[in-house]
């Protein structure tokens, strides 16, 4: 399953796994680097705001990788607005 170190901030995750920020947009997340926010997140507390069951986004990043970028199929996208 992937790992995602949660002592590094969002940006610091996406620069080194780029496709995990594909991810996280594809889901439907307003996410980019470029947001000075992604400085201070860190993947624990998008855990935590988004209520995510931890296990199972990481194994559905893990099935998008294995797909080469496409979601599952019945994946559910996130809602913008519960941000």
């Amino acid at each position: 399953m992937a790992t995602i170190d949660s002592t590094q901030c969002m940006r610091d995750i996406v620069l080194g796994d780029p496709m995990f920020g594909e991810f996280l947009v594809d889901k439907g997340f307003p996410f980019s680097v470029d947001n000075p926010i992604t400085e201070f997140v860190t993947f624990d507390d998008v855990v935590r705001m988004r209520e995510l069951d931890r296990e199972a986004f990481l194994a559905e990043y893990d099935e998008y990788r294995a797909r080469g970028g496409v979601l599952p199929k019945g994946a559910q996208r996130m809602n913008p607005a519960a941000c």
